[in-house]
Formats: structure tokens, C-alpha cells, sequence
């Protein structure tokens, strides 16, 4: 028989796996507990569970049995009107995972150079194996801060396509200011911030979530903490897209 894991492609072979959270049921067993004895606090998420309208909405579904709509119409329609935007300009994907995963396909080739601030989201550094990208770290500052000065010198020398970087940042929970988002979108790369929201979809400030921002895209995910199961957003004028987490009902 021929030897299958060598017709891997060698640079997902050599990849380390990803180490994901345990789920409720396993975590449960594990520790000899019902699921309603356990608050779990690993993964930021909502410990109180879906809102009654979400669970009356997937109960009321009345075509579950077929594809939804690829394009999800009523999603984004409902968005545009919400956020301004024409609906041409809102994509929507399963997940943040997967939105992240299809902006570096849209931009890396492989061997481009992803910047990384560690420590923080891990499927930034996962994302960039799978696509056969070359990552290069700039570690945050003891106060969990970002090195800009570090991140300026890392882009020019590497010739950098991508920056991810998540406000709150995982796993510290600190907020990404103004003046340095500014300084950060001066920058010759694309600017992918990832934010959490406990409201309303918003942009950020420094223009990031206009369409002004030429090099950037606002990621905002609202699955953990709101009614709804969860969005993702942006505007890269550059793509002419809005990113956005497909959600059961808003």
C-alpha cells in the first residue's frame, strides 16, 4: 500500500495541529457533571444560552429540509438597511473562521507574509499554515500592547500583505486605541481588526468601516454575547465586500 500521508501537501503535513476547546458534552463527562451544573468559560461564550426569539425562530423554520440561500437575500438585505450600506457590498460566510480563511485566500499566495501579534487568536497563525503562508511574529509588549515601532520595521522589511489583530484581544482583553489603529492604517498592507460587540453592529473609529478605509476591514463578531447567532462585518473598499458571519435571525 502507498504511503498516503506522503501525498499530503508538505506544508499542511508539517503543520502543528489545532488544539480546540473540548466540548460541553466531553467536558461534562469528563468531570462526572450534568451539562446544568456547568458554566463554561473557555471559549467566550454566551453562558445563558440562545434568546427565546432565536429557538422560536429555528422552531418555526419551514424549510429546513432544503439549501438555504447561498447568497443569504434576507441577511443581508436587513443589514444594508442596518448599517447603511449597499447590499452588493455584504457577503456572508459560515463563521468567523471561515471569513478569516477567505481573506487570506483572496490575498496570499503562498509564501506571502502574514504579521502576527502574539499572543492572541490562535486561528490567525492556523489559517495562515493551511494557506501555505509565511508568518511572521511581532510579540506584544509586556502590558500586552502592540510594538508598532516592531510591526512598521516587520511590514517593510518582509513586504508584508496581511495584519490580524482583535480588539478586545484574546486572550488579555485589551482594546485596540485610536491613535495607534491610525498608525497601523498607514501602513502599505491590509488591516483586518477583528471586534467584539455587546450592541448593535458599529463601525470603529479612525475611519476603519467606511469605505475611506482603502486597506482595512472591520470584522465585528456579536455571537457570544447578543440575541443573535452571531455577525461578522468589514469594509474593504479594495474588495468591495462586507464580511459578514451568517446569523439564524438578527
Amino acid at each position: 500500500m502507498s504511503d498516503v500521508v506522503g501525498l499530503i501537501r508538505a506544508h499542511i503535513r508539517d503543520m502543528e495541529p489545532y488544539k480546540p476547546v473540548y466540548p460541553f458534552e466531553v467536558v461534562a463527562r469528563r468531570l462526572g457533571k450534568d451539562l446544568q451544573e456547568i458554566v463554561k468559560l473557555d471559549a467566550n461564550e454566551n453562558p445563558y444560552g440562545a434568546h427565546p426569539a432565536v429557538q422560536e425562530a429555528l422552531r418555526d423554520l419551514q424549510y429546513a429540509h432544503v439549501y438555504p440561500d447561498p447568497e443569504c437575500r434576507l441577511l443581508r438585505e436587513a443589514l444594508a438597511q442596518q448599517l447603511g450600506v449597499p447590499m452588493v457590498n455584504l457577503m456572508a460566510g459560515a463563521g468567523a473562521d471561515e471569513l478569516i480563511d477567505m481573506i487570506m485566500r483572496l490575498f496570499l499566495d503562498p509564501g506571502d507574509v502574514l504579521l502576527n501579534c502574539t499572543p492572541t487568536f490562535g486561528m490567525y497563525a492556523f489559517d495562515a499554515g493551511v494557506n501555505g503562508a509565511r508568518l511572521v511574529q511581532v510579540p506584544r509588549k509586556a502590558d500586552f500592547s502592540l510594538d508598532l515601532p516592531g510591526i512598521e520595521r516587520a511590514a517593510a522589511k518582509h513586504e508584508a500583505k496581511l495584519l490580524f489583530l482583535a480588539s478586545p484581544n484574546n486572550p488579555d482583553g485589551g482594546v485596540l486605541p485610536d491613535e495607534t489603529l491610525d498608525r497601523i492604517l498607514d501602513l502599505p498592507l491590509v488591516v483586518v481588526v477583528r471586534a467584539f460587540r455587546r450592541a448593535r453592529f458599529q463601525p470603529l473609529a479612525s475611519g476603519v468601516g467606511s469605505p475611506e478605509s482603502d486597506r482595512a476591514a472591520d470584522v465585528q463578531q456579536m455571537g457570544r454575547s447578543g440575541r443573535a447567532a452571531g455577525g461578522l462585518w468589514g469594509f474593504p473598499r479594495s474588495i468591495d465586500a462586507v464580511l459578514v458571519e451568517d446569523q439564524t435571525a438578527l
